[in-house]
């Protein structure tokens, strides 16, 4: 069950509606491509079962990326020493 906030426009739901309906009608006609949607996403399904067994908790930046291939030689910032040492 959908239901829509307050701020939705008129024009917002007649779109949602239009699309709801074209969906439904490719249930009815190709039920095989509902069946394996997502088409044009990076991941087709997410493998949730080896998401809880193994996950990613952490985030790492790529440095390679921010701060170019000579990444390695320059400078990055560091928390300032707490302990007075």
């Amino acid at each position: 069950m959908v239901e829509p906030t307050e701020t939705e426009s008129r024009e917002t739901m007649d779109h949602f509606i239009g699309a709801m309906k074209l969906i439904a009608e490719e249930a009815r006609t190709n039920p095989q491509i509902l069946k394996t949607a997502p088409h044009n996403t990076p991941v087709r399904r997410i493998d949730e079962v080896a998401a809880v067994k193994n996950p990613i908790l952490k985030w790492t930046p790529d440095l390679k990326k921010e701060l170019g291939e000579d990444y390695a030689t320059k400078p990055v910032a560091c928390a300032p020493d707490t302990e007075g040492k």
